[in-house]
């Protein structure tokens, strides 16, 4: 089977920057966020126009690989390795069994011992073992319960994290909310939650919830300002429940009101009835684990998307955020100045981004950064004079998070 490769516009800019928090302990306080300088930039020389690319992040490896590097007669696929300390790449090839079905990327997550596959059409998974310079398919791994996979991260000791949450029609096999750890050295999944989530339906819309520190796994609800903290033997040890004071409305009892079954009502109709209900309440959207203590929550809060709640948690104080602001700007106008060390994106769409003891590192989809200070406008003008004689390609940046 071929791989359907997603259309992008030649001219579509991603950028990704990282934010440096300015935090005062104690009461939450009102400011910008500042931005830093960039610390390293490296250039993949992987197009990035109809040419998909999935990662994973094991510090201090990123690893990815594009549609591109797919040899779909032989079922080989090139994975790069990109050492985030050195500026070094590696490569190597994997055979793929035919019983993995290739229809976009697969998600997949590795370790120095293991690699797991996520299948596209039957959300299954699959084992391969680390041999020589490459990693040779073992078995699929077998589900306890029916539950689909959908995203995984890398845990220590050989585990991984897999989880997902969607609302499935009644009669697909599958459970609605899932987080299970995969035990690679037991070849087995040791420990399976089915948390209960506020508005589950709502995750049709691209958020990250999840997210992993040294010693937590953090899940958000999709409505409402609830956000349950695991260990990794999915106990749960902890909870935020936050009212916030202003600016946060939520629904009637956090849940969506009318009918939400798929198979009594057509999956765009719910679609539309949720775009129009998420412009009128305050939701969660992303949440990232900056370090082993430290948890950042954006949120929207009003109709406009461009606006976001940023709440900074320390996970020794559950009650209220350390620093907040409430009305963090994520867009450009027309006459701003532009630096390229200050786009707002990252705190509007993250992709493709990990973070690791206050360091961020980055996929973009782009190699063309504007000169200083250029206007809205200037970088239009220069962006698509530059992509009449270039396509973009992935850049993978790295920047440090500071705290006073």
């Amino acid at each position: 089977m071929k791989i359907i490769r997603k259309k992008s516009c030649r001219r579509h800019l991603v950028v990704f920057c990282m934010l440096i928090i300015t935090v005062h302990l104690g009461n939450a306080q009102k400011t910008n966020f500042p931005i830093s300088s960039i610390l390293t930039r490296f250039n993949t020389g992987k197009n990035s126009i109809e040419n998909r690319l999935k990662s994973c992040f094991l510090y201090p490896n990123l690893y990815y690989y594009t549609s591109e590097d797919w040899n779909e007669e032989k079922r080989m696929m090139k994975f790069y390795s990109f050492n985030t300390t050195n500026q070094h790449l590696d490569s190597f090839t994997v055979k793929i069994p035919a019983e993995i079905v290739f229809m976009n990327l697969p998600a997949f997550s590795l370790n120095s011992n293991f690699l797991i596959f996520i299948d596209e059409a039957r959300f299954d998974m699959y084992h391969f073992t680390k041999k020589g310079n490459t990693y040779v398919y073992e078995r699929k791994i077998k589900k306890n319960v029916e539950c689909a996979a959908q995203d995984i991260t890398p845990l220590e000791q050989n585990k991984f994290l897999i989880s997902s949450f969607y609302n499935w029609h009644p009669d697909d096999p599958w459970e609605k909310s899932n987080l299970f750890i995969y035990d690679a050295e037991k070849r087995a999944i040791t420990k399976i939650a089915h948390p209960k989530m506020a508005c589950l339906e709502l995750k049709v819309f691209k958020t990250n919830l999840v997210t992993v520190s040294s010693d937590r796994i953090y899940l958000a609800d999709p409505c409402g300002y609830k956000i349950k903290c695991y260990n990794f033997e999915l106990e749960q040890v902890d909870e935020i429940n936050y009212n916030p004071p202003s600016n946060w409305t939520n629904l009637p009892g956090n849940k969506i009101p009318g009918e939400t079954d798929v198979s009594k009502i057509h999956v765009k109709l719910l679609i539309d009835k949720l775009l129009l209900m998420r412009d009128t309440i305050a939701m969660i959207e992303n949440i990232f684990s900056i370090n082993k203590n430290m948890l950042l929550v954006s949120s929207s809060i009003s109709s406009n998307r461009n606006i976001k709640r940023m709440d900074l948690w320390d996970k020794q104080s559950t009650k209220n955020p350390i620093f907040t602001n409430e009305s963090v700007n994520v867009s450009w106008e027309g006459s701003d100045s532009i630096d390229i060390n200050t786009p707002p994106f990252f705190l509007k769409d993250p992709i493709n981004y990990y973070v690791k003891d206050n360091f961020l590192y980055i996929i973009d989809e782009t190699d063309f950064y504007p000169p200083k200070n250029s206007t809205l406008q200037e970088f239009n003008f220069n962006k698509d004079k530059y992509y009449e004689k270039n396509d973009p390609s992935y850049t993978i940046s790295t920047f440090k998070i500071q705290f006073p």
